[in-house]
């Protein structure tokens, strides 16, 4: 099979017999072959994401993390589970890209707690009705005019950059630190919180079935279409849409009388 990618007939070889032979094999020039192949899919979800980032993020180093998350995803990919190939890759590729992206994350805690809100008033309303809110019906939702809306998403893809060693002076005691050592660890696991995000994780589980379970990460968690999430389970759009509207219907009930107790969540 190697040589015969390196003569006249490379051609004729298909790209399930590739994946075939990779699989066997796990040889490094197949790697390369693969990668090649479904790179267009980096280049996709690269510009996607960009188009919702402020112009200073490069595109070029999106494609690179997002080219590295593509050759976990071959690595790890088992064509004998039945997954579909580019819907696979394309999760890695979109985590990969968003981690680093988190790893960068320079915008002020203010703006990312409202942006926060924002999401979370657009995730309500899509439970409740179904669809995306209008600008206008998001500002409704939030009691903001929409002005005030325009101002919080503008300031949400913005990106604040400053010296971490820059000298930063105590207000008690007037000696002057790293602006770096003043600032709060944000990854620092709170325990009460982590222990409430998993009992709400299991309460949302709950007499779910491994195809509904899948369908709220990939819509909530991966921010998949619904015809993506189609594709990815074999199902149609619609049948997707009917799926996940009868699930928040019932995670509606059942979370009924539980607000409070999961309330420091939203926060």
């Amino acid at each position: 099979m190697l040589a015969t990618l390196h003569s006249s007939t490379q051609n004729t070889i298909t790209l399930e017999e590739i994946w075939v032979e990779y699989a066997q094999t796990r040889n490094v020039h197949l790697l390369d072959l693969l990668t090649v192949q479904y790179l267009p899919l980096v280049r996709m979800v690269a510009a996607r994401i960009a188009a919702r980032l402020p112009r200073l993020v490069d595109l070029d180093d999106l494609i690179q993390e997002g080219t590295l998350g593509l050759r976990r995803g071959i690595e790890l990919f088992d064509p004998a589970k039945g997954a579909v190939v580019k819907t696979y890759v394309m999760i890695h590729i979109r985590g990969a890209i968003l981690d680093s992206l988190r790893d960068k994350d320079w915008t002020p805690r203010l703006v990312q707690a409202r942006s926060r809100k924002v999401e979370e008033a657009t995730r309500v309303f899509e439970m409740r009705t179904g669809r995306k809110p209008t600008e206008q019906e998001l500002a409704d939702a939030m009691r903001l005019s929409g002005k005030s809306l325009k101002v919080v998403m503008k300031d949400g893809m913005r990106v604040v950059m400053g010296s971490l060693s820059r000298a930063y002076f105590q207000a008690d005691s007037g000696k002057a630190m790293p602006l770096g050592q003043t600032l709060a660890d944000e990854r620092a696991l709170d325990p009460v919180r982590a222990a409430q995000a998993a009992d709400l994780r299991n309460l949302i589980s709950q007499g779910l079935t491994r195809g509904e379970r899948l369908i709220l990460m990939l819509y909530y968690y991966e921010n998949m279409t619904m015809r993506e999430i189609g594709l990815t389970l074999d199902l149609s759009e619609s049948r997707v849409s009917q799926i996940h509207t009868l699930l928040v219907q019932r995670l509606k009930v059942r979370m009924m009388g539980k607000e409070i107790e999961f309330l420091p969540l939203a926060g």
